[in-house]
């Protein structure tokens, strides 16, 4: 069974894998390891360059890519809601495997934890939240 994707598929998965990339490369510059998906920061500088230009190259490289709405392009309000839900869901995938993966790490409760996204420096989002949360009810 072959498997082809729609032109707005594919607008979807170019934002939501190019958003990943970026997020990686923002969270290995700010060397802010509750992000980062490989825990190297070279090898996620590389990853994040990966995840840009990949998706960049196989979304244009296809074939032409300037359609009018009115022959089957995307409108443009259905892009901005593509763009929104890509990096919507660039986030919350790295979140999601960020806080899995690294569930064992970062296990010792530290006393000064900053808060915020700060604190993502040092713990995983699912443990910054839980953090934050438990202060702001006490």
């Amino acid at each position: 069974m072959v498997f082809t994707l729609t032109f707005t598929q594919e607008y979807l998965l170019l934002i939501f894998v190019s958003a990943t990339g970026i997020i990686q490369l923002a969270a290995s510059y700010g060397q802010i390891r509750g992000l980062l998906i490989v825990q190297n920061i070279y090898i996620s500088a590389i990853l994040g360059i990966l995840l840009v230009i990949a998706p960049l190259l196989a979304f244009f490289w296809s074939g032409g890519r300037n359609i009018p709405d009115t022959n089957g392009g995307i409108p443009g309000a259905l892009q901005f809601v593509l763009f929104l839900s890509g990096i919507s869901l660039a986030i919350s995938f790295t979140y999601a495997v960020t806080s899995i993966s690294q569930s064992h790490r970062f296990s010792a409760p530290t006393v000064d934890t900053p808060k915020g996204l700060e604190s993502l420096r040092n713990t995983t989002f699912a443990k910054a939240i839980f953090k934050n949360i438990c202060t702001l009810w006490k």
